[in-house]
């Protein structure tokens, strides 16, 4: 699970991996579920207000169509937002499942909020590039708090697309975590 740092069996492995990915994965299609119903929620009283202030059949069909239309770019910015947030909370849960096994001690762990570095970064998460944190210690972004990026408990004005990932450390040593 995390290179050479550990000497767990395939078993333990794959126990936590398993663990973590139901977890995780329920979260946030649960958080998917919630999402979609509202969106659902808003076409519903957009066409119930056509419909009760008189317009046409046509008219409301066409309704449905434009926020058909205007829903792909919000999906697609919810599905960016959903890999994200499962991919960090993912290594966030793994590594919380390392330190109560006593693989790693959470006294050497630290988390970076790193960006893609492109024009498509948003302000505040430039101004959050390279912030460095303890493990478990959540990241100032703009007026926010976020756990990771893509958390999905943090306010959407800071995660709808987010594209950003942490770098966690031990020690000095960089740590990359396959999920």
């Amino acid at each position: 699970v995390l290179g050479d740092l550990t000497d767990t069996d395939d078993a333990t492995s794959t126990a936590i991996r398993d663990a973590v990915a139901t977890a995780v994965t329920a979260a946030v299609l649960a958080w998917i579920g919630a999402a979609a119903t509202s969106k659902a929620r808003r076409l519903a009283e957009e066409l119930n207000l056509a419909d009760q202030g008189g317009e046409a059949l046509a008219a409301i069909i066409r309704r449905a169509r434009d926020f058909g239309r205007r829903s792909r770019r919000w999906a697609r910015g919810l599905a960016i937002q959903a890999a994200t947030a499962l991919t960090e909370s993912s290594c966030g849960e793994t590594v919380r499942a390392l330190i109560e096994r006593g693989i790693l001690d959470p006294q050497t762990l630290r988390q970076t909020w790193m960006t893609r570095q492109d024009d498509h970064v948003r302000r505040t998460h430039r101004a959050a590039h390279g912030q460095t944190v303890s493990m478990g210690s959540p990241f100032a972004v703009g007026a926010a708090l976020l756990r990771y990026p893509g958390d999905l408990l943090a306010p959407i004005e800071e995660t709808a697309g987010c594209r950003c990932y942490r770098l966690i450390t031990v020690g000095a040593q960089r740590v990359t975590i396959a999920i």
